[in-house]
């Protein structure tokens, strides 16, 4: 044997304590980086590593975000909020719209 307990099923009960990772929402996400330790992350696609739901409404607990123009970024860190990015895979990172060179 290899010396390591056997785990079945991704059963880690048998590890010791000392080298488990706590998970109290049992969402995959390390409590020491899980924004919301009594809520499951809901794995949508968007901001599925702060292991918080992602959810608007009465019980979210997600900051909803302003994106005036649209493109997909905040307008906290857009560098033209009202003008729309254009994703041609050129300067698409500062939410601008731009032409190829």
């Amino acid at each position: 044997t290899d010396g390591c307990p056997d785990t079945i099923f991704g059963d880690y009960s048998a590890i010791s304590p000392k080298y488990q990772s706590l998970d109290n929402d049992m969402d995959g996400i390390d409590d020491r980086w899980d924004q919301c330790l009594t809520e499951r992350e809901n794995y949508n696609g968007f901001l599925d590593f702060d292991g918080c739901p992602d959810v608007f409404g009465a019980e979210s607990t997600v900051v909803p975000i302003t994106d005036s123009d649209s493109d997909g970024y905040d307008d906290e860190v857009d560098s033209c909020p009202s003008e729309p990015e254009t994703w041609n895979k050129y300067k698409d990172t500062d939410g601008c719209p731009d032409s190829l060179p």
